[in-house]
C-alpha cells in the first residue's frame, strides 16, 4: 500500500523490494515491511505464474482480471475458466 499513491514509482522484477525500500528512503517516506506469504506473492517470472496453478488462473479469468492468453502457460479450457 502506497499513500499517497504517487509518493514513489512502482518497481518490478527480481530486485523490486530493494528498489521500493530505496525509493521510500529517497523521499523520507515511512516504510512498514509486512512479511506475509499471501501478500508477498509476486509475479515477476514465468515460474511465478506456474506457482499460481490452473485453478487460480481460471478464477482470475472468470473475474475478468487477466486475459487467458496473457498468463496461461498451459491451456485453460473454457470449462476451467467458467465460460
Amino acid at each position: 500500500l502506497v499513500s499517497p499513491p504517487d509518493v514513489i514509482e512502482p518497481a518490478f522484477g527480481v530486485l523490486s523490494l530493494e528498489a521500493h525500500v530505496q525509493a521510500a528512503a529517497d523521499v523520507e517516506a515511512t516504510l512498514l515491511l509486512v512479511v506475509d506469504s499471501g501478500l508477498g506473492f509476486d509475479l515477476d517470472t514465468p515460474e511465478d505464474v506456474d506457482r499460481l496453478g490452473v485453478e487460480t488462473i481460471a478464477r482470475l479469468v472468470r473475474l475478468g482480471s487477466l486475459p487467458v492468453t496473457a498468463i496461461a502457460r498451459e491451456p485453460v479450457t473454457a470449462e476451467a475458466a467458467g465460460a
